[in-house]
């Protein structure tokens, strides 16, 4: 309900939700980037539907023609880009579930809440796998991106006390 929401979010619900207090639970980043990665989780789920890409770029077309929408074209055709980045080396048949990077969506596909990561979305594979997914206007895709070299300095960091000295400076 969230993603759909945030995918069809207008400008005047905006500013209606401005005036009272604003939203929650709808992830960070601007309105546009948003309705952008509510677009790929919903392609993704159509592609699990059977539906093609075509589509999918018609449907969210429709959607981002309407000018009061945050979706625009250029989001429209990452999304697209996306998918394909996904169905080439992730495979849609692979795919058990897709989640929001929000605390919610984390709880619901089993990632934690507290790890630092510059995923946009996550997809559970039906091996037990959670791949990050990093969704960029340009239509740049990063799949199991995670930061890793922030990742790696926190987790190092978290060791030191019980590292010797010599063995957490290699």
């Amino acid at each position: 309900e969230t993603v759909e929401n945030t995918l069809r979010y207008t400008k005047t619900q905006a500013k209606q939700d401005k005036e009272s207090g604003g939203r929650e639970g709808v992830g960070l980043g601007t309105d546009t980037s948003r309705a952008g990665e509510a677009a790929v989780h919903t392609g993704v789920r159509m592609l699990q539907d059977g539906k093609s890409i075509d589509k999918i770029k018609d449907t969210l077309m429709d959607i981002a023609n309407d000018k009061d929408t945050f979706l625009d074209k250029k989001w429209v055709n990452a999304t697209v880009s996306t998918l394909n980045a996904i169905e080439q080396k992730i495979g849609t048949k692979n795919i058990e579930d897709v989640s929001w990077d929000t605390p919610e969506g984390r709880e619901a596909i089993g990632v934690d809440t507290k790890l630092q990561t510059s995923s946009d979305m996550f997809v559970k594979t039906k091996d037990g796998r959670n791949v990050g997914i990093s969704l960029k206007q340009d239509g740049s895709v990063f799949l199991n991106n995670g930061g890793w070299e922030k990742q790696s300095k926190l987790l190092l960091d978290n060791l030191k006390e019980q590292m010797p000295d010599e063995e957490h400076a290699q």
